[in-house]
């Protein structure tokens, strides 16, 4: 078995090549995306007022991370083809690894938000930036007491 996959991996090195990079794109495209997304709604929940659904979103996407990997490319593949999109190939499996990415990113963003000292957040607010921008400037301050 390991003679005929060596044989194999030298026989058709472009092969090998033209996967790997693709398997790169579609990692890279995936993981960018749910950073994005991830520290964006890990943010949003932490906004005025809606710290109350923080728990809801990060139960949320808990549950996501329940179903099987199959199951949810075969309920991708549903809903991509009733909505006249290609329904296998790169499209599906980007989504998957977006939606299987977002939980630790947004329970992290979540979590070191909740660190940043609120007497940092006020004072900046009282200088007249934005909530923010506070928040951010105030991620220099985070210890892990």
């Amino acid at each position: 078995m390991f003679q005929q996959t060596w044989q194999y991996m030298l026989s058709y090195p472009d092969k090998l090549l033209g996967w790997t990079w693709q398997h790169l794109q579609i990692v890279l495209i995936a993981n960018a995306i749910a950073v994005v997304l991830g520290v964006l709604i890990g943010m949003w929940v932490f906004g005025k007022g809606r710290e109350h659904m923080a728990d809801g979103v990060i139960y949320a996407a808990s549950i996501r991370m329940t179903i099987p990997s199959l199951a949810l490319f075969g309920i991708l593949m549903g809903i991509l083809y009733a909505m006249s999109l290609p329904s296998i190939g790169m499209l599906p499996v980007v989504i998957a690894l977006i939606l299987y990415g977002l939980l630790p990113i947004i329970r992290s963003t979540h979590a070191v938000l909740r660190k940043v000292d609120p007497a940092v957040i006020e004072a900046g607010q009282g200088m007249g930036i934005g909530t923010c921008i506070a928040v951010l400037s105030g991620l220099g301050h985070v210890t892990n007491a």
